[in-house]
């Protein structure tokens, strides 16, 4: 099920899917999921220009759904196939912390140009 590795077994595409989804975007989908657990823990608070409408009862089902999948299939047969659907979720946590890394980007360039005019 944690398999991400290339193995000669597999094909080039699975392989390839394989190294993508697990070895180079789990840094981000990590992200994603701890910035969304701690905007439910209500650590983080969202402002009104900063996606308001965000529900968390649809993060709570993804998170729900997630954990249920994988216990299911770790329990019975893990094998990397059947991570497939999860990583497709974990996609969405993953778009949600490059958001918000642009977001920061975006702000820390306006704060840095607003410095140096000040600064004439």
């Amino acid at each position: 099920y944690f398999l991400f590795w290339p193995t000669a077994d597999s094909t080039t595409i699975s392989n390839l899917s394989r190294v993508l989804s697990f070895g180079i975007l789990l840094p981000v989908m990590v992200t994603g999921l701890v910035l969304v657990l701690r905007q439910l823990a209500g650590r983080w608070r969202v402002g009104a220009d900063e996606m308001a409408d965000l529900r968390p009862a649809y993060w709570l089902l993804m998170l729900l759904f997630m954990v249920v999948y994988t216990a299911v299939h770790l329990a019975s047969w893990a094998n990397v196939r059947y991570r497939l659907p999860v990583d497709a979720f974990l996609l969405i946590f993953a778009g949600y912390a490059v958001d918000r890394l642009l977001l920061w980007w975006q702000r820390r360039d306006v704060a840095q140009r607003a410095l140096s005019v000040d600064r004439r």
